[in-house]
């Protein structure tokens, strides 16, 4: 069995990974995992997204309530959900997003005054 993928890189070079067991490919160049390359290869950039990202940047609070909006969006488009009813629930959410903003204001502010006050008195 050889120790290297029969496939090439972009530049023409041959592909230095080890192959699969029993194929003589590595799982970049089977061609029998086109179809799961192109899912990893979607997945992958969605992972790096710029919504992706802020997402993770989110406390957990806030990223369930985000679930629960594209929850109701999706329940809204499909006819599942009344208009009004994702009206409020939209209401609360702004509301629970207020309170977050607001405490994290408070917080940074909190911090600045600390730092002000440690230099004011060295």
């Amino acid at each position: 069995m050889n120790d290297q993928c029969r496939g090439t890189t972009r530049d023409g070079a041959p592909c230095a990974a080890r192959p699969r067991p029993e194929r003589g490919w590595c799982a970049w160049h089977d061609p029998d995992l086109a179809d799961r390359r192109d899912a990893w290869n979607r997945s992958g950039g969605r992972a790096k997204s710029n919504v992706v990202r802020a997402q993770k940047r989110l406390p957990q609070d806030l990223r369930d309530t985000l679930e629960a909006l594209y929850r109701v969006m999706a329940a809204v488009e499909s006819g599942e959900m009344e208009p009004s009813r994702a009206s409020a629930i939209a209401q609360v959410s702004r509301a629970i997003v207020a309170v977050f903003e607001t405490a994290t204001v408070e917080a940074r502010i909190a911090e600045i005054e600390a730092k002000v006050a440690a230099r004011a008195a060295s």
